[in-house]
C-alpha cells in the first residue's frame, strides 16, 4: 500500500511520519486484493496561527477499500492526535462497511434458502 503524506509549508518529524505510516499500514486489511495499487492519502494541515487556540492542526485521510475511496476530517492539539483521531473515526467507518457486506450477504443467503425449502415442499 502506497502512503502519501503531503503538509503544505511544513516538515514533518521522522518520528511522526513513522508513526503515521505504522498506523496507515492497518487499513491494508480493508484494500481487498488491490493492496499493491492502493493509495491512502494524509494530508496535514495548519488551521490556526496562533497556539492559544486549542485545536491547530487537522488530518485529512483517504483510504480506498476496495475500488471507492472513504474521506476523514479531524482537528487536534498536535499532528499526531489529530491523525489518531482520524484513524479511529475510518476504523469505525471500515468495520461499518465490511459489517454492512456481511450482512446484505447473509440476508440475500437466507432469502435464496427460504425459496429453495419453498420450492421442496411443494413436491
Amino acid at each position: 500500500m502506497e502512503i502519501q503524506i503531503k503538509t503544505p509549508g511544513h516538515e514533518l518529524a521522522p518520528a511522526v511520519t513513522a508513526h503515521i505510516e505504522s498506523r496507515v499500514e492497518t487499513f491494508s486489511r480493508y484494500a481487498g486484493g488491490a493492496t499493491e495499487s492502493a493509495v491512502t492519502e494524509v494530508h496535514i494541515e495548519r488551521i490556526a496561527e496562533r497556539p492559544q487556540q486549542g485545536r491547530i492542526w487537522r488530518v485529512k485521510l483517504g483510504v480506498p477499500p476496495r475500488g471507492k475511496t472513504m474521506h476523514v476530517e479531524s482537528p487536534g492539539e498536535t499532528i499526531t492526535e489529530a491523525f489518531d483521531l482520524a484513524k479511529d473515526e475510518m476504523d469505525l467507518r471500515l468495520k461499518g462497511l465490511k459489517d454492512k457486506k456481511r450482512t446484505l450477504l447473509r440476508r440475500g443467503g437466507s432469502k435464496i434458502k427460504g425459496w429453495l425449502r419453498i420450492g421442496s415442499d411443494s413436491e
